[in-house]
C-alpha cells in the first residue's frame, strides 16, 4: 500500500533531499494521489513500519514522528510516534511527488497549504492571528529562495534552485480556494519577495516591507538577489561583470546588504571593492550587521537611512507600534524553530 508523506515529513525532505532535484524534475514522476485506509490497526501494520522504515532510510531523524495525508473521511489521528491528516477535499494533479526511491511527499505548495491549515498545532502558546501569518510568511520566503534551514552551527544552506515559486503557490491556491488553509497561504505568500539566499536576508526583509500593522516598516518591496551588470571600464575592479546585491531598489538606486560572520567572514576586502564599484554606478548602499538586527536603536537609526532613501517617513513611535515591532523582530530572531 502507498502512503504519502505529510507536511512534517515534507518540509524535511524538501529542506534535505528535495532541493537536491531541480525545479523540471520537481514536476517529473507526478502521480494522483494514492488512497489508503486508515484505520487503529493500520498504526500496527506491517505497511506503517515499513513506510516509517524507509522515511528513517531516506535520513529522516527518528525523533520527527510518522506523518501522513489520508484521503477520505477519515479521522484525524495524533500521538507521539504518528500523525495522520485527514484531507477529505479537493487535491489537484501534480500535489503528490514521487520520489527516487518509491515513496510519496506532498509537493511544496501542499505541505505550505497544510501548514496554512494546522499553523496552530505548530507553536506552544497561542499567538496573535497576524503572528502566524508572519509564521508562514517566513518559511514561504524560504521555499520560494535559494536556502534551507538546517540544524547546524550555520543554521541553513545553500541550493542552487528555489522549491517553488509565487506564481505556482498563488495557482495552487487558486485551485484550492475553498480549502482549509488556502487563505492564509494566500496572505502569507502575498508578502514575500523570491531570491533571498539566507534566513537573515529574510528577517531583514520582512522588517523592512511587512505591513505596520504587524510591526513591519511597510517599505516598497525590492528586488532580492538581482543581478546588476557592471560597466565595461569597472569590470575589473568588481572581478565580475555583475554585482548581486541582497535587496535592490532601483526606482531608489538603493542596496541594502546583510553582511553577518558566516556568510561574508573573510571578505571584507571584496565587500569594500563591491561597495566602490555600486557607488561608481551610481548607487547609494546600507549594511545591516546582525548586531544591527538584535539591537532596536541601531535598526531604526539604519532604517532611517534606508527610508530617506527611498522617500518615505518611518511610522511615528507609539506604545502600539513599538510593542508589534519588538514582538515580531522576538518571533523572527527566536533561537528554536516553528517549523
Amino acid at each position: 500500500m502507498n502512503m504519502t508523506w505529510g507536511y512534517v515529513w515534507g518540509i524535511w525532505w524538501w529542506r534535505n533531499t528535495g532541493e537536491n532535484m531541480n525545479p523540471a524534475q520537481q514536476r517529473t514522476g507526478l502521480c494522483d494521489i494514492p488512497t489508503p485506509t486508515l484505520s487503529a490497526e493500520l498504526f500496527r501494520s506491517s505497511d506503517m513500519t515499513a513506510l516509517r522504515d524507509r522515511g528513517l532510510a531516506s535520513g529522516i531523524p527518528q525523533s520527527v514522528p510518522t506523518d501522513v495525508v489520508v484521503i477520505g473521511t477519515r479521522p484525524n489521528v495524533h500521538n507521539s510516534r504518528f500523525l495522520a491528516h485527514q484531507w477529505n477535499g479537493f487535491v489537484p494533479i501534480g500535489s503528490i511527488c514521487a520520489t527516487r526511491d518509491n515513496n510519496y511527499v506532498c509537493s511544496p505548495e501542499f505541505c505550505l497549504l497544510q501548514v496554512g491549515r494546522y499553523l496552530k498545532r505548530l507553536t506552544s502558546t497561542s499567538l496573535e492571528p497576524w503572528q502566524y501569518v508572519v509564521i508562514l510568511t517566513e518559511l514561504v520566503c524560504e521555499f520560494c529562495g535559494t536556502y534551507s534551514k538546517q540544524n547546524t552551527t550555520r543554521g541553513f544552506k545553500n541550493r542552487r534552485n528555489p522549491l517553488t515559486t509565487l506564481g505556482q503557490i498563488m495557482m495552487f491556491c487558486g485551485r484550492m480556494a475553498f480549502e482549509p488553509g488556502a487563505n492564509t497561504l494566500r496572505k502569507a505568500a502575498s508578502w514575500i519577495v523570491e531570491g533571498l539566499n539566507s534566513p537573515m536576508e529574510t528577517i531583514l526583509y520582512l522588517l523592512f516591507c511587512l505591513p505596520k500593522s504587524y510591526g513591519g516598516l511597510e517599505f516598497p518591496r525590492p528586488f532580492s538577489n538581482y543581478p546588476i551588470p557592471v560597466p565595461a571600464e569597472l569590470r575589473t575592479k568588481a572581478r565580475k561583470g555583475y554585482i548581486v546585491p541582497d535587496l535592490f531598489w532601483p526606482e531608489a538606486n538603493l542596496i541594502v546588504e546583510f553582511n553577518g560572520k558566516d556568510t561574508h567572514e573573510g571578505q571584507e576586502v571584496e565587500d569594500q571593492e563591491r561597495q566602490e564599484v555600486a557607488q561608481e554606478m551610481g548607487y547609494a548602499e546600507v549594511t545591516f550587521r546582525k548586531a544591527d538586527l538584535y539591537d532596536s536603536k541601531r535598526f531604526m537609526s539604519k532604517a532611517q537611512s534606508v527610508a530617506k532613501y527611498l522617500g518615505q517617513a518611518l511610522p511615528p513611535s507609539s506604545e502600539r507600534f513599538d510593542e508589534l515591532q519588538n514582538t515580531l523582530r522576538t518571533m523572527l530572531l527566536r533561537h528554536e524553530r516553528w517549523i
